[in-house]
């Protein structure tokens, strides 16, 4: 893929691609944290990069981007299914002209009420709050469902009952004209393709795959963390852009060369992106704690974006 290629995705007929993708003026939304200044949407490109940073997300965007020389394309943070569409971290990304990554997850919402319309006059309202807000917004529901850590993974909730919930939202969402909405989805690594098709919404109802997986040791690889499972959505969603939608490298020995090889086999593999997991969570995934993996993850980033 071109640095810069304005992504083109096979949008169902009735969302308008365009709208999504356009540079198209709209209102800023203000924010807590954010300046009130006028502002564009951003616009999707491939290859791309992205962070995840914690809370407050303008501030530590900020901070990111002055000790990088890289700037990030892609914000993704967090949303609880049920709460109403949280403006903030979404205009927190378009005053930084970058595109929000929005994982909404079902922590407190069972997957089949969501399926049989419980949710319905919730999600129209959401849809609708999406649709005004007017910017692209790359949504994936019910992240690494293929796993059993969450409350809406397996072993706790069916695949047909999530591709139900998947569908039903998306229907919702194009009947509310939500056409901005970028729909990824989002399995972890370490499943086959036979496991994975279970839990596929099928073509029609998503725009972008993404993958979740994590350098956890110093012998971990992107083929042993990325490889199978990358193979697999391949099959399942043949031509269909894929992008690292969360990731991080273990602190230690070795975190620059892991690092810099990150976003070499990323581009090898023509991902259309990857998003570093910035955050100390379980372990402390931060490039800025050792200036030798944020000066590779800067080179590394920079060449994988040519």
């Amino acid at each position: 893929m071109r640095p810069g290629k304005p992504l083109a995705i096979m949008l169902p007929l009735l969302l308008v691609a365009a709208a999504a993708y356009s540079l198209v003026h709209h209102p800023a939304h203000p924010a807590e944290d954010t300046p009130l200044l006028p502002t564009s949407c951003a616009q999707l490109a491939v290859p791309f990069t992205g962070v995840v940073v914690a809370p407050p997300q303008g501030r530590s965007l900020r901070a990111f981007t002055l000790a990088s020389s890289i700037r990030p394309s892609v914000l993704e943070y967090y949303a609880v299914f049920g709460d109403r569409f949280g403006a903030s971290p979404a205009a927190v990304a378009e005053h930084a002209g970058v595109v929000p990554l929005m994982q909404w997850n079902p922590a407190h919402s069972s997957l089949s009420a969501i399926a049989d319309g419980m949710y319905d006059g919730y999600l129209r309202a959401f849809a609708t709050t999406v649709r005004e807000f007017g910017c692209p917004l790359m949504l994936s529901f019910a992240h690494e469902m293929n796993r059993p850590w969450f409350a809406w993974g397996s072993r706790h909730q069916s695949p047909a009952a999530f591709i139900a919930a998947w569908r039903r939202i998306h229907s919702i969402f194009v009947a509310a004209g939500a056409s901005n909405v970028i729909w990824v989805w989002n399995p972890n690594v370490g499943s086959s393709a036979a496991i994975l098709r279970h839990w596929w919404p099928g073509p029609a109802y998503v725009n972008m795959v993404a993958l979740d997986g994590y350098y956890l040791s110093p012998r971990d690889t992107f083929s042993s963390i990325f490889g199978v499972t990358l193979s697999a959505v391949r099959r399942i969603a043949p031509g269909m852009p894929v992008l690292i939608a969360k990731t991080g490298v273990s602190p230690g020995t070795g975190m620059a060369r892991r690092v810099a090889n990150l976003f070499i086999d990323a581009k090898a593999a023509d991902l259309a992106g990857v998003v570093y997991f910035d955050i100390a969570r379980q372990r402390d995934w931060r490039l800025e704690d050792d200036p030798a993996a944020f000066a590779a993850f800067d080179k590394a980033a920079r060449d994988y974006l040519r």
